[in-house]
């Protein structure tokens, strides 16, 4: 009963991760897929200006997708979807 108790308020207490960090993670996974993967220290613009710099091809999608994240999670449109949709498109891309 007692671990019944203790698994249930573990539970209860996670962190849901929200919808603009879970569409970022699966960008940066495929870029870390193409031999791109993001450091522990690179914010979003850091990670695209990085991208841009080693893969000039892959620029305009890392910095959308970079502009997107930040703008869906930090911004004023945290609560926008269409940033959200931005952010998907490129991970699309």
């Amino acid at each position: 009963a007692v671990l019944l108790v203790v698994s249930a308020a573990i539970l209860a207490r996670r962190t849901k991760v929200d919808p603009a960090q879970r569409a970022w993670r699966r960008f940066c996974a495929r870029m870390a897929g193409l031999g791109l993967p993001r450091q522990p220290w690179e914010g979003p613009a850091d990670y695209a200006a990085r991208i841009a710099g080693e893969r000039p091809a892959l620029a305009a999608v890392a910095a959308e997708a970079a502009a997107a994240y930040a703008a869906a999670r930090y911004g004023d449109a945290a609560n926008d979807t269409t940033e959200l949709q931005r952010l998907r498109a490129a991970t699309r891309k």
